[in-house]
């Protein structure tokens, strides 16, 4: 297993008064930056990362925690997945954006987006403390795994770093951020979310169009157009681009699910089905494709 995930992890002791707010927040701020400053030591500059939710004790400190360590991360000069895309695609697939999904929901998400490295992690309480533990995932050797599940708790081997923060560093300055950072194939797969979030879905498929010939490969360009065709109404084009996603990564169960979503609603049920039992064999907990197939079976009459 180890071979097929790389792991960085970062555990601080956050030292925090119970009524200081604004000491919590510097304490995790504080916590962002190291966090950022372990995976620039570990990732080659450029990667695309997305970030993840945080299991935390409510929303807000998850929410608080990716802007910081996104905010870090492009600062250092990482491609990092826009936030509300990332809402967006949760949303999409019929998941609640939380850090209680399972690892191969985090992978699948990541995939749509294009990222590399998918970053997420764990705070909890201990005491009058706060502990911080922060995984990062090589999206192209997780989703390669025959594993039917990752456990990233367990794989944590490459770096364990304990460090005690204080709340005096200086925060990070928007004018540390690259200000136009160049046309890759993750930032015309970003610009395609933006646009299929706002409802402009033509240029949603030239965005993907533009990704997908920088890189005939790239899973999530086919995907996401697939579903920008299937949106139009144009199934059959949809189905081709999802067939080469699949292809290219037998393992993509939005590939599976969203080929499933245009088989169905062009009428071809025993594919649909198909489809979504292959997606649920590789992520059994996706309650919408669970959804999907029972409305198929009904349909055709089981």
């Amino acid at each position: 297993m180890k071979n097929t995930i790389m792991v960085a992890i970062v555990t601080a002791l956050l030292a925090l008064a119970s009524c200081a707010t604004t000491r919590t927040a510097g304490g995790l701020q504080d916590a962002a930056r190291l966090t950022a400053q372990n995976l620039a030591s570990i990732l080659p500059v450029g990667t695309r990362v997305a970030v993840m939710p945080f299991d935390a004790e409510n929303d807000g400190l998850s929410i608080f925690l990716m802007e910081e360590l996104a905010f870090a991360l492009s600062a250092m000069g990482f491609e990092v997945a826009d936030r509300q895309n990332l809402a967006f695609v949760f949303r999409e697939q019929g998941f609640q954006m939380s850090g209680h999904v399972s690892d191969e929901t985090f992978q699948s998400i990541g995939q749509m987006v294009g990222a590399q490295h998918i970053v997420t992690g764990r705070l909890w309480n201990l005491g009058s403390t706060r502990r911080l533990a922060v995984t990062a995932t090589n999206m192209e050797t997780a989703l390669r795994s025959s594993a039917p599940g990752l456990d990233l708790q367990n794989n944590m081997a490459l770096r364990n770093m304990v460090t005690t923060l204080g709340t005096n560093q200086p925060a990070l300055r928007p004018s540390e951020i690259v200000q136009s950072p160049p046309r890759t194939v993750g930032t015309f797969i970003e610009s395609g979310l933006t646009s299929l979030r706002l409802g402009d879905t033509g240029s949603a498929i030239l965005y993907f169009s533009e990704a997908i010939r920088l890189s005939p490969r790239n899973v999530a360009a086919f995907c996401n157009r697939g579903r920008a065709h299937s949106s139009m109404g144009n199934h059959a084009m949809a189905i081709a681009d999802l067939t080469e996603a699949i292809r290219l990564d037998p393992r993509s169960s939005t590939g599976f699910n969203n080929r499933g979503l245009a088989h169905y609603r062009m009428g071809n049920l025993n594919q649909a089905i198909a489809d979504f039992e292959a997606a649920l064999r590789i992520n059994p907990n996706h309650a919408y494709v669970q959804s999907s197939l029972a409305h198929a079976r009904q349909r055709r009459g089981w």
